[in-house]
């Protein structure tokens, strides 16, 4: 898939932190980590990067013809579409031909890369959906074609100006060339998602999987899971606090003390009683 960058400039800022606070919409429905390089890990891993650009595209759209709207913004956005169509293509080319092997060594997986492969299936839909938001929001509030008026969301400034170099080329392209350059990425745009939903119709006549045959995740699994995350968490916690091992010794102790007073009070009570009756 070919993708043109039309005087673009890259430049970091807060809206990726944005982007990744709302990545557990798309993230997959895996609970751990994985800590191999076995095929299963790295697939889920593309998947994951994928359904992270996704949501971070998803993010900064929800700003697109808003008081906040600029050229940064849109520069991101593109730059975000241009990775997650990227990472789509990379993933159809590595699944596919995954899916069609009817290798027997595949079959103890097979169940795992379906659900991947449904899930990126999914998230491609939401992806491409996106797209054609963005295109109809970048039609409808050009940033260089006349008195475009912009909602009114509350926020006036531009997202993520804040301390960030200005693209000198960019002040010096005239407001014509700019509506040029705006109409020509809107052209842009457009021959993605042609490409997108081309690419969707290709992967549904490629690999034939119905969402509802696909196997779900056991009651086991899920709680084997959960136990392991629990499992990591701890022993994240132990190798991050260098005094961990000093307070459970101290808790220990203190245990252990109460049940020696517990036990030593209730053999005098006992021995007291005992005293009595025999008087």
């Amino acid at each position: 898939m070919n993708f043109s960058n039309v005087n673009t400039i890259m430049r970091r800022s807060s809206l990726k932190s944005r982007g990744q606070q709302s990545m557990i919409s798309y993230d997959v429905d895996s609970t751990t980590e994985c800590k191999d390089d076995s095929d299963s890990c790295k697939y889920t891993k593309l998947v994951k990067e994928f359904n992270a650009e996704t949501a971070r595209y998803h993010d900064q759209l929800l700003a697109l013809g808003g008081s906040s709207d600029s050229e940064f913004l849109r520069d991101e956005m593109k730059r975000a579409r241009k990775k997650a169509c990227t990472l789509a293509v990379i993933i159809k080319d590595t699944f596919i031909p995954v899916l069609n092997d009817r290798n027997c060594e595949l079959k103890s997986k097979r169940c795992d890369y379906e659900r991947l492969w449904n899930t990126f299936l999914a998230c491609v839909e939401v992806l491409e959906g996106h797209m054609r938001k963005t295109l109809d929001l970048q039609k409808s509030f050009p940033l260089h074609a006349g008195n475009c008026q912009f909602i009114q969301t509350g926020v006036m400034e531009p997202l993520g100006v804040d301390n960030i170099p200005v693209n000198i080329e960019n002040l010096d392209v005239p407001n014509v060339d700019k509506m040029v350059l705006e109409r020509e990425e809107n052209n842009i745009l457009a021959r993605d998602i042609l490409e997108l939903r081309n690419m969707l119709s290709e992967m549904n006549r490629s690999v034939d999987i119905k969402p509802w045959t696909i196997e779900p995740l056991s009651e086991f699994s899920l709680n084997r899971s959960k136990s392991q995350s629990s499992l990591s968490d701890a022993a994240s916690l132990i190798a991050f606090d260098p005094h961990y091992e000093s307070r459970q010794r101290r808790k220990c102790t203190i245990l252990v003390l109460t049940a020696l007073a517990t036990l030593i009070a209730f053999t005098t009570i006992l021995i007291v009683c005992l005293f009595y009756v025999v008087e």
